[in-house]
């Protein structure tokens, strides 16, 4: 074996997160190491695989959030989880409007702001989100609320 050819494998799962056919998505970009959270909303063709590509960009969101607010190049954060949440498959969400994701994605934002410090490690919230008026309907609190939660779930084992 070549000692100067060291091979990394990296192994990532997919699931269906590339499948935006008639599907909405609330997602969360996670480095724990920088202690740093990315809330965003698509209805991307791709799901949020295909937004996630967008983000990476040189003039992506995520990239210049994370550059800009943190004080580091992406490439140097190897942690960076997607974790991804879908919306109900009701037309308020998965039509081409972006209201009531951008509702519910208000909420998912505000409310990680709040716990932010019972979590460990804490983490700064690195997007930017529009109050959108629709986030007081019942149905955008309730996504709102149950995204919260399962992210509160998944944390700890990111």
């Amino acid at each position: 074996m070549d000692r100067d050819m060291k091979m990394k494998s990296i192994v990532t799962s997919v699931s269906t997160i590339f499948n935006g056919n008639q599907k909405a998505y609330i997602y969360i970009l996670v480095s724990k190491k920088w202690e740093a959270v990315y809330v965003g909303q698509t209805n991307d063709a791709l799901g949020t695989l295909g937004r996630l590509s967008s983000h990476m960009q040189p003039n992506g969101a995520f990239r210049k959030n994370f550059e800009n607010k943190i004080g580091i190049g992406l490439e140097k954060a190897n942690d960076v989880m997607l974790l991804s949440f879908v919306l109900p498959s009701k037309s308020e969400f998965i039509n081409a409007g972006s209201s009531y994701r951008e509702a519910v994605e208000y909420l998912v934002q505000k409310e990680l702001q709040i716990i932010r410090g019972n979590l460990d490690p804490s983490f700064k919230v690195i997007s930017n989100v529009r109050y959108i008026d629709l986030a007081s309907k019942s149905i955008v609190k309730k996504c709102a609320r149950k995204i919260v939660n399962k992210f509160k779930e998944k944390y700890e084992y990111l």
